[in-house]
């Protein structure tokens, strides 16, 4: 695209889209390593161009992450620096990936799990809505890192419990 419509493709494309979309479509701009830079200044600096050309509503965060990276921290400041622009948020998929399918591995998963739904809440006006990457580990993409919520028997893992954990303490 760049090479036929310019350097600001991305801004042109909100800019038809808002042209020609519905009235209540809301347009959003979906990225995965967000937390990282440069790439989250980037981000940043694409999303005040396109807030200033009122042509955006949200962004949407992809998380295929692992249990040890990246760290809270990093994902808050993510979270943060992009919640204050006002836009709707969104995980648009998310998966905590571990080495190997062991208790110890299982329950730093699922450490990680309410760490990243503790920073989402914290957020609960802005986010729409928070989605994991698939049901179960042996359908994921990422199956050789176990990442999702329940094993490929259905069964839940400490991840699941996690997340209703976080979702329970922050109800409180």
């Amino acid at each position: 695209f760049k090479t036929y419509v310019g350097d600001d493709y991305v801004e042109k494309a909100f800019e038809y889209a808002r042209k020609y979309a519905r009235e209540d479509m809301i347009l959003c701009y979906n990225d995965y390593s967000t937390p990282y830079e440069p790439k989250l200044t980037g981000i940043c600096n694409l999303l005040d161009s396109l807030i200033a050309d009122g042509t955006i509503d949200g962004y949407g965060f992809q998380c295929h992450f692992s249990y040890n990276n990246p760290y809270a921290a990093t994902v808050r400041n993510a979270v943060d620096r992009i919640a204050k622009k006002g836009l709707k948020l969104r995980v648009s998929e998310l998966d905590v990936g571990m080495d190997a399918d062991t208790r110890q591995n299982q329950n730093l998963q699922a450490a990680y799990y309410k760490e990243m739904f503790q920073i989402y809440l914290d957020y609960a006006e802005q986010f729409e809505a928070v989605q994991v990457w698939g049901l179960t580990d042996d359908r994921s993409w990422r199956s050789e890192k176990f990442p999702l919520l329940f094993n490929k028997q259905m069964e839940p893992k400490p991840a699941f419990f996690a997340v209703v954990e976080a979702v329970t303490e922050k109800a409180e």
